[in-house]
C-alpha cells in the first residue's frame, strides 16, 4: 500500500516529467518532506491548510487530489401511486365501498320491518317487489358512479375512461342480476300460494336479494381489478370508484326505505274511483289504495320549479301512519322514488285543478275534461289570466305532465302527512 494513503484523503505526488506504470515518481524535495511530516503528525487537514497558505505553490511537482468517499447505500425510492402495493390498497378501498353500500341497504330494510301492515299477496308478487326494490335502489346509487369515476380520468386517456366505465357498469349489472336471483328461494314449490307471512317474507327476500347482489357485484369488481392494474392510472381510477361509491352509498338506507315502501304499496293497491271521474271531481270519489294523494298550493304562475309548489297535505292510501312518518324522515329522497301513482290537487288564486300521474309513465298524465279545471291548469303553465272558451287539450296535457314532474322532484321530507 502507498505510504501516502490516509483514511480520508490520498496525497498523490505527480511530477509532470514522467510516470512509472501510471503512478507518480516522488522526488523528495525539502518542501515535500515537510508535507509528509505534516501528514504523519497532524493529518491531511494540516497539509491542506499549508497548501492554501502558500497559494497552492508550495511545491510545483505535486497536486492534491481528494478522493470521493465511498458511495453510501441509499434506501429504495418510495413507491409511487401506481405501484402494485398502492393499487392493491386502492382495490380494497373499492371493494369496501361496495360492501358499505349493501350494508346501508340492509339498514334501510330493517328500518321498515316493524311498520308494514300484513296483507296476503301472492308469493310471486312478493319476490318481484322485493328484488325490484333492491335493484331500484342499486340503480339510483350506482347510476351516477360510472360517469363520476370516468370524469376522474383525463379525456385524452380514452382507454382508461372506457375501462373504469366498464368496471362500474359490470358491477352494477351483476348486482341487479344477483338481486333477482336472490329471491328465487321464495318461489320454490309448484304452487304460487297466498303469502300468509307477507311482511316477514318481503323483508327476508330483500335481505337475500342484497346478499346475492353483494356477492355478484364484488366478484365482478375483483375480476376486473387486474385489467385496471395494468393501466398507468390504475390506482387513481380505483380510488375514484371507491370515493364515488362511498359518497353515493350514504343515501342508500333512506332510498331503500322509500323504494321498499313504494313496492309494498303495490300489495295493498286497489282500484278506487275511475281516474277520469276523480280528476273531474264529478262526485264523491273512493280512494285509490296504494296511491299517494298530494294537495298543493300555488300562489303565482307560471310554475318553473319545485319551489313554486307548497305541499299542504299528503295521504298515502293503504299505508300506516307510522310508515308515512318513517318515509318523511328520509328527508332528501325525491317523491318520484316512491314509484306509485300520484293524485294531485292544486289550489290557486284562480281556482282549483286536478290530475293523476301514473307510476308506469309519468308523462302520460290523466287530465280533467271540465273547462274550468282545464283553464286553471293552463294558468299554471302560462300565468296571466285563466283562459276561457275552448282550450287546447295538448297544452293541458303538457302542463299536467310538467306539474307531475315538479311534484316528483319535491322531497319526501316535504310531505305533510296527516297525524
Amino acid at each position: 500500500m502507498s505510504p501516502f494513503r490516509h483514511a480520508e484523503t490520498d496525497l498523490k505526488f505527480r511530477p509532470s516529467s514522467r510516470r512509472v506504470r501510471g503512478e507518480a515518481v516522488v522526488r523528495a524535495t525539502a518542501t515535500e518532506h515537510t508535507l509528509l511530516e505534516l501528514q504523519r503528525t497532524a493529518g491531511n487537514q494540516a497539509v491542506l491548510r499549508f497548501v492554501q497558505r502558500s497559494g497552492g505553490q508550495a511545491s510545483p511537482s505535486y497536486v492534491v487530489a481528494r478522493q470521493k468517499p465511498p458511495a453510501r447505500a441509499t434506501a429504495a425510492p418510495p413507491a409511487t401511486d401506481d405501484t402494485p402495493k398502492h393499487t392493491e390498497v386502492a382495490s380494497r378501498m373499492a371493494e369496501n365501498a361496495y360492501r358499505f353500500l349493501f350494508e346501508e341497504q340492509r339498514r334501510g330494510v330493517n328500518r321498515l320491518k316493524d311498520s308494514l301492515t300484513n296483507t296476503k299477496p301472492k308469493k310471486s308478487l312478493i319476490a318481484e317487489l322485493a328484488s325490484g326494490a333492491v335493484a331500484g335502489t342499486l340503480g339510483m346509487v350506482l347510476g351516477p358512479v360510472g360517469t363520476a369515476a370516468e370524469e376522474l380520468v383525463p379525456e385524452a386517456d380514452v382507454l382508461a375512461r372506457k375501462v373504469v366505465k366498464k368496471v362500474v357498469d359490470l358491477a352494477e349489472d351483476k348486482a341487479k342480476e344477483g338481486a333477482k336471483d336472490g329471491v328465487a328461494e321464495l318461489l320454490q314449490g309448484d304452487r304460487d300460494e297466498d303469502d300468509k307471512n307477507a311482511v316477514f317474507d318481503f323483508i327476508d327476500a330483500q335481505h337475500k336479494a342484497i346478499d346475492r347482489a353483494e356477492f355478484e357485484s364484488v366478484q365482478a369488481l375483483l375480476k376486473q381489478t387486474d385489467e385496471v392494474e395494468d393501466l398507468p392510472r390504475g390506482k387513481t381510477m380505483l380510488k375514484g370508484i371507491a370515493d364515488t361509491v362511498t359518497a353515493e352509498a350514504k343515501n342508500a338506507a333512506a332510498l331503500q326505505v322509500v323504494l321498499s315502501t313504494g313496492a309494498w304499496a303495490q300489495t295493498v293497491k286497489g282500484s278506487g274511483s275511475d281516474p277520469k271521474a276523480w280528476v273531474n271531481d264529478d262526485y264523491e270519489t273512493v280512494a285509490e289504495k296504494g296511491a299517494l294523494e298530494i294537495e298543493l298550493k300555488v300562489d303565482k304562475a307560471p310554475i318553473r320549479g319545485p319551489d313554486d309548489l307548497k305541499i299542504t297535505k299528503a295521504n298515502w292510501r293503504g299505508i300506516k301512519r307510522d310508515t308515512e312518518k318513517l318515509v318523511k324522515r328520509q328527508g332528501s329522497v325525491k317523491v318520484s322514488s316512491t314509484g306509485v301513482n300520484l293524485r294531485i290537487i292544486v289550489e290557486t288564486p284562480v281556482g282549483q285543478t286536478r290530475c293523476e300521474i301514473p307510476s308506469e309513465y309519468r308523462g302520460n298524465a290523466i287530465i280533467p275534461e271540465k273547462s274550468t279545471l282545464q283553464s286553471v291548469m293552463v294558468w299554471l303553465g302560462r300565468g296571466g289570466r285563466a283562459p276561457g272558451g275552448l282550450i287546447d287539450e295538448g297544452a293541458v296535457l303538457s302542463i299536467a305532465a310538467f306539474l307531475g314532474y315538479l311534484v316528483g322532484e319535491k322531497t319526501v321530507g316535504e310531505l305533510e302527512f296527516e297525524d
